[in-house]
C-alpha cells in the first residue's frame, strides 16, 4: 500500500519559481486552476513526498484548486488512513 500526503503550493510562489521573477509568461496565468480555470491562491497535490508533489506540478501532471481537489476526493474511491501523534508522548 502506498501512503500519500496532501501538499499545498502558493500560486504566486510557483509562478515566480517556475518562470522566474522577470518573466512576463506565467505558468499559471491569473493564478488559474489548471483543471477548471478558476482563480485560486493555492494548488493541492497528493504525493508521497513534497518533492514528488512539486515535480508533478512542474511536469503539468498534477495540481488542483480546493474545489477541484474536493470533487476528486468525492468522485474517486479512495481509502483514508488517519494517523495522529497529537497528544502522544515519544518513549
Amino acid at each position: 500500500m502506498v501512503q500519500l500526503k496532501v501538499f499545498s503550493f502558493d500560486m504566486d510562489e510557483l509562478n515566480e519559481e517556475l518562470e522566474g521573477p522577470a518573466s512576463d509568461e506565467k505558468r499559471f496565468p491569473a493564478n488559474e486552476c489548471p483543471e477548471c480555470g478558476w482563480e485560486t491562491s493555492e494548488l493541492y497535490v497528493y504525493a508521497e513526498t513534497q518533492e514528488q508533489a512539486h515535480k508533478l506540478i512542474e511536469d503539468n501532471k498534477a495540481g488542483k484548486c480546493g474545489r477541484c481537489f474536493a470533487e476528486m476526493l468525492v468522485t474517486k474511491e479512495l481509502e483514508f488512513i488517519v494517523s495522529s501523534t497529537k497528544g502522544k508522548e515519544k518513549a
